[in-house]
């Protein structure tokens, strides 16, 4: 290189350097706690210390851990744990998330925002269905009456079921009664006895409702009192209903032509239990447990135990879950980049082998949580936009289909 290119060269790189840093912001200092946050602070980094040694997911308490560092001003810890979670390279988007507000204009940030943009590249394989033709809906939820060629959908707004065509038109199915302050988050279609069923919870209570498929009429409640919230559900050949209880952390089961819930495993902590199903060939129950995997529950003897898997596949925060032959499909989102995602089983199909990325970095995307199986297709609400409060901030509800090879 000539001296001349030699000079213009150094000086565009000067340029550069100087250019971003006058767009990056320094790194904070660490805070001064008080005596009474100090306390806090540690107790809950003790907590997360020995979550550690026993965790089904390790990235998921070490993501935590990287949180609660920067919630407590501890800036430069909270930097040094997000480098190890983003190197384990195992999809985690920090970029969104308010405790690392204060990290977020500065280079050293911005270098792991870049490598998790380069870990995790767009991944296409959804086609549009339909777009709904209602905007006052939150669907947590989503069901397919395969019969009618119509959506179901549950709205985590209030005690409200709708019906959707394919071509978008939507009508109400379970109008919420009168004064009646609850939600709607799991609903699942069981055909072969012509119900559908939907989790309905209030400030003071849960339930599992099963209404008429043709009608809508209320043919069964079981509700339970309390602090509960009944999250998914998932439904068995013989007609039993399990439901996942997130605040509880627990699981229950509703035998066939009752109305006693029975609760599941009592000893056992489903931490944050939320998406559920049942293997496929009837013998277990997969509970997600948020932020620390998946829980395989035996069904003959009631035995739990954690879903063994591979440690570069992560299983925390998953919300709609789904059993296959020879697969699980699973939404994850919260800290996860939103993804949808094939988990390859055993023959036991009590371990994971391997995992595929079905979908990842849909424009679409806007909360989405769960979805339903038909045929070998995942149909899925890509913006149920639970988060928004006004109707005025809705945008029309967009349904996709991801195929699922067999």
């Amino acid at each position: 290189m000539r001296l001349g290119e030699w000079v213009r060269s150094v000086r565009g790189a000067i340029a550069f350097i100087l250019l971003a840093s006058s767009t990056c912001a320094q790194f904070p200092p660490n805070q001064k706690l008080s005596a009474e946050d100090e306390h806090e602070f540690t107790k809950e980094l003790k907590r997360l210390q020995t979550l550690l040694s026993t965790a089904n997911d390790r990235g998921a308490i070490e993501l935590q851990i990287a949180n609660t560092y920067a919630a407590g001003g501890q800036f430069s810890e909270a930097l040094r744990w997000l480098r190890k979670v983003v190197a384990a390279n195992l999809g985690f988007d920090p970029s969104r998330d308010p405790d690392f507000a204060k990290l977020q204009p500065t280079a050293e940030f911005k270098s792991i925002v870049d490598e998790v943009r380069r870990q995790t590249p767009p991944v296409h394989n959804s086609r549009l269905i339909t777009t709904l033709g209602t905007r006052d809906v939150r669907p947590e939820s989503i069901a397919f009456d395969v019969r009618r060629k119509a959506f179901l959908l549950g709205n985590a707004a209030r005690s409200e079921l709708v019906e959707c065509s394919l071509r978008g038109d939507c009508h109400n199915f379970v109008m919420p009664k009168a004064g009646e302050r609850g939600y709607v988050l799991g609903i699942k279609i069981d055909s072969a006895r012509g119900e559908v069923w939907a989790t309905n919870n209030t400030p003071s209570a849960a339930s599992l409702r099963c209404y008429d498929l043709e009608t809508g009429q209320l043919q069964r409640n079981a509700s339970i009192q309390g602090k509960h919230v009944f999250n998914d559900l998932a439904i068995s050949s013989t007609g039993t209903v399990y439901v996942s209880d997130t605040a509880e952390g627990s699981v229950y089961q509703l035998p066939s032509r009752t109305t006693a819930l029975q609760r599941m495993a009592p000893q056992h902590k489903f931490r944050a239990a939320n998406g559920i199903a049942i293997s496929a060939n009837g013998t277990l129950l997969y509970v997600s447990t948020w932020g620390d995997g998946i829980d395989v529950i035996d069904l003959p003897s009631g035995a739990v135990m954690p879903m063994i898997h591979p440690r570069d596949v992560c299983l925390a925060f998953i919300d709609g879950l789904y059993a296959i032959q020879g697969s699980l499909i699973a939404i994850q989102n919260g800290p996860m980049l939103p993804r949808i995602v094939e988990l390859g089983l055993s023959k036991s199909q009590r371990q994971i082998l391997a995992m595929k990325v079905l979908e990842r970095r849909n424009q679409a995307f806007d909360g989405i949580t769960t979805g339903v199986i038909v045929r070998n297709n995942l149909y899925y609400v890509a913006n149920p936009q639970t988060d928004k409060e006004r109707d005025a901030d809705l945008r029309p509800l967009q349904v996709f289909s991801v195929r699922i090879d067999r």
